[in-house]
């Protein structure tokens, strides 16, 4: 799927969701974080995903209050705000502040880049990249397969050319294509576009 998502072949990527990923016996969190990680990055692109948040945040919102997953939280999260209900995004990232213990530096990491995404959504931009800047070298400890924590540097991505910091949005992206050099990476070419007339 990930290389569709490279070929900006969107059709075929919604395609193998609705097929493939979607599963109505498999809604634990571990199968709803592939289907969230899979939505974020064509919303990333600003592809229109129709009803498939939506149909997310129902399946997440049960969840909110379970035993905390950072990881999960991040998907959960990620879910409620691409759908708008900001209601529910918030009752999480109340559980967030009352309940992570930042002491285990799982749950440090993991509080740090929920309240990056988060300020990301709330539109403020340069607290989102101090945060998801400042923390991106940890994320490997909240859990996950690298796709999945490289989603987390799209959003530091994200935030760098949403707060207009181009030299840091190229720093970004100069690694990226130094690490994905061997084939066409659809997010990196969205935000060089972005870059190159200077506009979020």
């Amino acid at each position: 799927m990930l290389l569709y998502i490279d070929l900006r072949d969107t059709d075929s990527v919604l395609d193998l969701y609705d097929t493939r990923l979607v599963d109505d016996d498999r809604v634990d969190a571990e199968a709803l974080a592939d289907r969230v990680s899979a939505l974020a990055r064509l919303s990333l692109l600003d592809v229109d995903v129709g009803h498939r948040w939506t149909v997310m945040a129902k399946l997440w919102e049960p969840m909110i209050f379970d035993a905390r997953s950072p990881f999960n939280d991040l998907h959960a999260l990620l879910t409620f705000r691409y759908s708008n209900h900001e209601d529910l995004a918030q009752a999480l990232m109340e559980c967030v502040q009352n309940e992570y213990d930042r002491t285990i530096p799982m749950m440090r990491a993991g509080a740090a880049v929920l309240e990056g995404v988060d300020a990301l959504f709330r539109g403020d931009n340069d607290a989102a990249l101090a945060l998801l800047a400042e923390n991106g070298g940890h994320v490997n400890l909240i859990g996950g397969s690298h796709a999945q924590r490289d989603l987390v540097a799209q959003m530091t991505l994200e935030a760098a050319v949403r707060a207009g910091e181009w030299a840091s949005a190229r720093a970004m992206l100069k690694e990226r294509k130094l690490r994905r050099e061997s084939m066409p990476y659809a997010y990196s070419q969205h935000c060089e576009q972005r870059i190159a007339v200077g506009r979020s």
